[in-house]
């Protein structure tokens, strides 16, 4: 018996170093091939920008982070996308025709009064700028931002009209609104209160769902709804969006919160999946009916402009303005071996002779 447990021992030892070997005696890669230093580095030198070029940054930067401190909307549409709050805002709208629908906005009213106080500020802050000071490059991308900004305004309030139209089908979404955004502005969480909230969005749920369903008879009862196909897509396309934005609610607490681990997981597993059969029943039987709405469509009025913070949303543009440029930026990039916008990460190895080059 011993003598076999020392053959296996040695078998093994062998076969662990058969199979560690090739491993150690692998061959290196070569090594990187020489950067080249550049001659001449004045032709590197980078061209005068506009000087407008670092206030365009400045308010496409803050607006997209000031949009993703709300309720994320859906697919499509560049409202966000159901996913983490802060880092998924998209781009400023560009000048161009009318606002298009998009097929999920973010639900929330909040957003758009916020977010239309910002672009009003800016509005007031670009018209006290004296365009005869600017650049031929800096008067046109003056010009373009301005346009922008009207571009943005219009957009919130189709974005506010689309949300008063799927509004009906949607009720439960203020409830999934004020407690995701209180999540956002990182507010303190009431377990016990936050499993009322959640099963209350079960409960309307079940409610709109039922009248819904009475409106797909032959003779509909009183309290029924009905909707058309294009809003009912619209408004399953919102429910997936609300469902997002619950779950990454949900998720962000449950496991480290003790109070909330012991009060919402189980009232959140019923409210999903009362979202998911709410979303399928829209796309389904509500959509296939195609029934034209029994009152008329709610009025989309633009919704009110939010109150001006406590500190300003425009710094100061004529601050930014005479900033000087940096004309040695190129030169960097090319030292360091990086693209044009990189960021971060390891410069590769290299020999002296190219520091020594570069000096």
């Amino acid at each position: 018996m011993l003598a076999s447990s020392w053959r296996r021992v040695i078998a093994s030892s062998v076969l662990t170093a058969g199979l560690v070997w090739p491993v150690l005696a692998a061959p290196q890669a070569p090594p990187a091939p020489p950067q080249e230093v550049p001659s001449d580095l004045e032709s590197l030198l980078g061209a005068p920008q506009s000087e407008m070029r670092l206030v365009v940054q400045r308010y496409t930067l803050d607006r997209n982070t000031l949009n993703g401190n709300y309720l994320a909307g859906g697919r499509g549409g560049g409202l966000g996308g159901g996913g983490r709050g802060r880092g998924d805002a998209p781009p400023a709208a560009t000048p161009g025709p009318a606002p298009a629908v998009n097929l999920s906005v973010s639900l929330s009213p909040n957003r758009i009064a916020r977010l239309k106080r910002f672009d009003l500020d800016w509005q007031a802050g670009l018209a006290k700028l004296d365009a005869g000071e600017l650049t031929p490059a800096g008067r046109e991308q003056l010009g373009s931002l301005q346009q922008t900004i009207t571009a943005n305004m219009q957009q919130l309030d189709a974005d506010a009209t689309a949300i008063a139209e799927v509004m009906p089908l949607v009720p439960f979404a203020p409830e999934i609104t004020t407690f995701v955004e209180h999540r956002i502005r990182m507010g303190d969480m009431d377990g016990r209160r936050a499993a009322a909230s959640i099963d209350a969005v079960t409960r309307q749920i079940a409610a709109v769902k039922q009248k819904l369903q009475d409106g797909l008879g032959a003779t509909p009862t009183k309290d029924a709804m009905r909707a058309n196909r294009e809003i009912a897509m619209r408004a399953a396309d919102s429910v997936d969006a609300l469902r997002a934005n619950v779950s990454e609610w949900f998720n962000h607490y449950n496991l480290y919160d003790p109070l909330f681990t012991w009060w919402v997981p189980l009232p959140y597993g019923h409210a999903d999946n009362a979202l998911v059969e709410y979303a399928a029943f829209l796309r389904g039987p509500v959509a296939a009916a195609g029934h034209q709405p029994m009152n008329a469509a709610p009025a989309g009025g633009p919704i009110a402009v939010a109150p001006a913070p406590k500190l300003p949303s425009v710094p100061d543009l004529a601050a930014i303005i005479a900033l000087p440029q940096d004309e040695m930026a190129p030169v960097v990039q090319r030292f360091l071996g990086r693209p044009a916008g990189g960021r971060g990460g390891a410069s590769p190895d290299r020999a002296p002779e190219y520091y020594r080059g570069w000096l």
